[in-house]
C-alpha cells in the first residue's frame, strides 16, 4: 500500500538547543548536523 511516515517530533531539549544556537547566529545547516536531523 505504501510506506508509513517515520517523522519524529523533536524533543523539548532539541527545540531549546535549536533556538539557543540560531539566536547566536549559527547556520541552520550546522545545527542540523550537530543534532543529526534534516534541516527542513
Amino acid at each position: 500500500m505504501g510506506k508509513k511516515n517515520q517523522t519524529v517530533k523533536p524533543t523539548l531539549r532539541k527545540i531549546r538547543y535549536i533556538i539557543r544556537y540560531k539566536t547566536d547566529d549559527y547556520s541552520t545547516n550546522s545545527v542540523a548536523k550537530d543534532l543529526k536531523i534534516c534541516k527542513f
